[in-house]
């Protein structure tokens, strides 16, 4: 009963903008959501310039964000759509109000559906096309490194965007009995990545591929402990840059609307080959770290 002596007093109330439109009033009731999304909506309404329709509003948390539910008076035509936050929310109403049945306007996608008129149409929820900013360490096999990721360009499932990361690697060299030796790399990593997202609630899964290069410094220092050869110390110093190809398994919770833990493994396949005319400094292939770390999205 609430429910309808809500909607007949909002039917009322906007009677005299139907026989005559006015272009400074949005009629909108919000029957329900939370505190900052109902300011959101009041406040984005309150400035649009033009309305042709009016609604009756509800939003719910729920596990893909904020699901809206709105509908249309008199005809009783319906909307629905999920969105990650009040800033979405609030823009999606407005464009509700403000553009005629059945264009559908979201700061982020356009949906258009085709309908008779009168015909009552449920709008399907658009594919997840958020970008993030992910940033964290990297560890395995005495390595450290930081990593983050940034996402150029989101389209439904799909998402490209660049990465860079700093990995720190050291380890001992005893392959003579008469010398100890230590090896260390500072690599430098920048790649373009490819990825495709999948979800659930608020889940995310992207596994993704990358191609670009590493920038490796390596020194490596030996003591020869005999010192029958070229002396007690040997160092060796090398410096280059390598094509790298890259693959990724990250998996993502988020925490609200605009933060996500995320982690996985991360695999980076390079071939590098230092070294002198005496011997060869290193040759390294596939390198695997794994990744733990936040997402922020943009």
């Amino acid at each position: 009963m609430r429910r309808l002596l809500a909607s007949l007093a909002v039917t009322l109330a906007a009677a005299p903008a139907f026989a005559e439109p006015s272009p400074e009033a949005c009629f909108v009731a919000v029957m329900r959501a939370p505190d900052d999304v109902r300011v959101a909506i009041d406040e984005r309404v309150r400035i649009e310039p033009r309305c042709t329709n009016m609604l009756e509003v509800r939003v719910v948390p729920t596990d893909g964000g904020l699901y809206l539910f709105a509908r249309t008076f008199p005809d009783g035509r319906v909307h629905e759509r999920i969105v990650p936050d009040a800033l979405s929310a609030s823009v999606l109403v407005a464009s509700w109000a403000a553009e005629p049945w059945p264009v559908v306007v979201s700061h982020r996608s356009v949906a258009a559906v085709e309908t008779a008129p009168g015909e009552s149409q449920v709008v399907a929820p658009a594919e997840d096309a958020t970008r993030w900013l992910t940033l964290g360490a990297t560890a395995m096999d005495r390595r450290a490194g930081v990593r983050g990721e940034l996402d150029l360009w989101s389209r439904g499932p799909w998402t490209l965007g660049v990465v860079a990361a700093v990995t720190l690697h050291e380890v001992g060299l005893n392959n003579d009995p008469d010398y100890y030796g230590l090896l260390r790399t500072v690599d430098i990593e920048a790649m373009g990545v490819l990825g495709y997202t999948m979800r659930s609630g608020r889940w995310r899964m992207r596994p993704a591929v990358s191609l670009g290069f590493v920038d490796s410094h390596v020194e490596a220092l030996e003591e020869n402990f005999s010192n029958t050869r070229t002396g007690p110390w040997r160092q060796l110093h090398a410096d280059g840059a390598f094509a790298a190809i890259g693959a990724s398994l990250m998996i993502s919770r988020e925490l609200g609307s605009r933060w996500a833990i995320a982690g996985g493994p991360v695999v980076t396949y390079v071939s590098e080959h230092f070294g002198d005319e005496m011997s060869v400094l290193i040759r390294r292939e596939a390198v695997v770290t794994v990744f733990a770390g936040v997402q922020r999205r943009l």
